[in-house]
């Protein structure tokens, strides 16, 4: 037998076994309750915002706590007019934050645009952080909840494909759940 073989019998595997095939889930992105229709993909980083302690005598002696924080990034393309959501580009309903309704809890005016909700002189919603909701599945499974806000948006957009963007954001560190 080959290794892995080997590890193949040791996890319940045999050569030729059938296996039933499962679904995975897919991540979705809502934006101050507006679910984002044209992302494409999500990466969430959740960090603990420490750092490495090292000493001439114990080498790695530990981690020194630091600023918890969750890092959002999400990529998508720009829609010229869909018919499903409306509105031209990063006015679509499918790529602007807020669902209709303005208020605390990082709730924006409906149909603010990404870039509007940055923290610079032109931010259109007071400067009031953005509610980051990640939903595991649908229906959800599971859901991560928070707070932050967007501080880069990229646009790139080239002969023969979709013009995109990358946006990528920092908040809250808190679990799924």
């Amino acid at each position: 037998m080959t290794t892995s073989n080997n590890f193949n019998a040791s996890v319940g595997f045999s050569q030729g076994a059938s296996y039933v095939p499962q679904e995975y889930q897919v991540l979705y992105l809502e934006l101050g309750g507006n679910l984002m229709t044209e992302v494409q993909s999500i990466t969430v980083m959740r960090t603990d915002g420490g750092a490495d302690v090292a000493t001439l005598c114990r080498d790695y002696a530990g981690r020194v706590k630091g600023a918890a924080k969750a890092d959002v990034t999400f990529k998508g393309v720009v829609p010229f007019n869909p018919t499903d959501v409306t509105g031209p580009a990063f006015a679509n309903g499918g790529m602007t934050i807020g669902a209709g309704t303005a208020g605390s809890g990082g709730a924006a005016p409906a149909g603010t645009q990404l870039d509007a909700a940055m923290l610079t002189s032109i931010n259109q919603y007071g400067n009031a952080p953005v509610k980051f909701t990640i939903l595991v599945g649908n229906p959800e499974a599971q859901q991560l909840v928070f707070l932050g806000f967007i501080h880069e948006l990229t646009v790139d957009s080239s002969v023969g494909k979709p013009t995109d963007f990358t946006c990528r954001a920092s908040g809250q560190f808190t679990l799924f759940g």
